[in-house]
């Protein structure tokens, strides 16, 4: 029994080491276009996601803003039982625009002096 060398008497299957070239090269070139769409499918979801999260963080802040716009007039009221309604709420409010001033004059200052390394 003689044995085939594939060296010598390469299996021929009708097509030519050109068509054989081509049909690689579109292979490559549809895994190439396969990966690209695949990239931006997951670049759409990863947005998506990310919208989603801008969402809740949105509505978190503003219900956060109730919660707080609550706390300063229950402290309004905690204060009427001691003092007038209008002082109490002269007081509250001033204490609140002290604070916020503090606080942008904080956030001015570290815009205006970068930080150096």
């Amino acid at each position: 029994m003689k044995r085939q060398s594939y060296i010598d008497d390469p299996p021929s299957n009708g097509r030519s080491l050109g068509e054989i070239f081509r049909d690689i090269v579109g292979h490559v070139a549809e895994i190439v276009r396969a990966e690209i769409r695949l990239a931006s499918y997951e670049f759409r979801e990863e947005i998506i996601g990310l919208k989603t999260a801008a969402i809740c963080i949105a509505v978190a802040g503003l219900l956060v803003g109730y919660g707080v716009v609550f706390l300063l007039l229950s402290l309004v009221f905690a204060l009427s039982t001691v003092w007038a309604p209008w002082l109490s709420a002269l007081v509250v409010g001033a204490g609140v625009a002290i604070i916020g001033s503090i606080l942008l004059g904080v956030g001015v200052g570290k815009l205006k002096r970068p930080k150096s390394k």
